[in-house]
Formats: structure tokens, sequence, C-alpha cells
């Protein structure tokens, strides 16, 4: 792995790690303070070019395209796979940014299909057929 690469995912891992959702943007800006000589060149479209390689691609949320959908478990497929520390532990915990909150189900499914029972009525039942 370029080390280049390995800039780009040790900030992305402490954005996500803290529950923020960054653009190629900011993780740019924060390479190039960290790494002058290496990132003065680049655009944030270089930056989300790269971070493509390994599978992590943004989402729009709020007119912003951020690595929203990226969570810790994606990272830490990474860090095993590439062999590179990026300081995730085998018992983190998985967390998510907000945008994942859609994905979480609201309703216990169990519930839902009593709903969904209460709501059906047979077709075959007619109020004439009650006579």
């Amino acid at each position: 792995m370029p080390d280049h690469d390995e800039v780009l995912l040790r900030i992305l891992t402490e954005n996500i790690r803290t529950g923020y959702a960054p653009t190629a943007g900011e993780i740019r800006d924060k390479a190039e303070k960290a790494e002058p000589n290496m990132f003065k060149s680049w655009s944030p479209k270089r930056v989300s070019s790269h971070l493509k390689r390994y599978g992590l691609k943004t989402n729009k949320s709020a007119g912003r395209k951020v690595y929203g959908r990226v969570t810790l478990d994606d990272l830490r497929k990474i860090q095993t796979a590439y062999a590179v520390d990026l300081g995730i532990d085998e018992g983190q915990a998985i967390r998510r940014t907000g945008s994942h909150r859609r994905h979480a189900d609201p309703v216990p499914p169990t519930h839902r299909r009593a709903v969904l029972r209460q709501k059906t009525t047979p077709l075959s039942v007619s109020p004439f057929d009650a006579a």
C-alpha cells in the first residue's frame, strides 16, 4: 500500500471513529497539514479516487458528498487485508455516522407483521355475504 493511501485511510478512520462523515476535500486538507510535500498538489477528486480503490465511496448528504456509509468495520477489513495499522482494535464497537440511521429498523419486525395483518382483509368476504 502506498504511503499516501495509508495517510488518507488514517485520517478517514479518525473521523469515522468520532462519528463525523468527512468530505474528500476535508480529508485532503488534513492530509496536507500532516504531509505538506506529499499532498500539496492533490485535489479532492484524487483523494476520492484513491479511497475508491479500497471500496470506500461517498454518498450525498445535505448536498455534500461525504463518507457517511463507511463504518469502522469496513476500515477494519482494509486494515486486515492490507496489513496496515489504522488503530482499530478487533473488539472495537462499530460506529456509524448519521446517514446509517435510515438503515436501522425503527419498528420491530413482529410489530410490523401484526400491523400488516390488521390492515389486510380477504377479498372473498363481502358485506352482502353476511346475510
